[in-house]
């Protein structure tokens, strides 16, 4: 996949980050995006294309959770994002600019979709 996201720190810098792999994982250290915030875990949430072509973000049991919402809602387990959707870990608002499905860098025939274990089939559609 070839995504696209920016991060609105408060108070601080807005930094865009580029991934182009299978998925990405999001967190506090050592993650392919780190956010340093005191609500992101160590491995808060990953980012990944399903075989539909669709981005996916989940979170991976993390403290505090992941929000589509910085005021109000619970935390979600895992949604459907598309270019314009945001979210939110802690205060930082995440904005997906753009997303293509299919390889990432390193990858030619035979791409391999990658689709982690899940126990429960919920996901929220933004």
């Amino acid at each position: 996949m070839r995504l696209k996201l920016l991060a609105q720190i408060p108070n601080g810098p807005s930094v865009v980050h580029e991934i182009r792999s299978t998925h990405c994982v999001v967190g506090r250290e050592g993650c392919d995006i780190v956010i340093e915030s005191k609500f992101c875990s160590k491995r808060h949430l990953m980012l990944y294309d399903n075989r539909e072509g669709e981005l996916i973000m989940r979170d991976l049991g993390s403290t505090n959770g992941t929000r589509l919402s910085l005021t109000y809602g619970e935390p979600i387990e895992e949604a459907v994002l598309t270019e314009g959707s945001k979210f939110f870990i802690g205060n930082v608002e995440m904005t997906v600019i753009a997303f293509e499905a299919g390889p990432g860098i390193g990858d030619t025939a035979g791409y391999r979709y990658f689709i982690p274990h899940r126990e429960e089939e919920t996901i929220t559609r933004c």
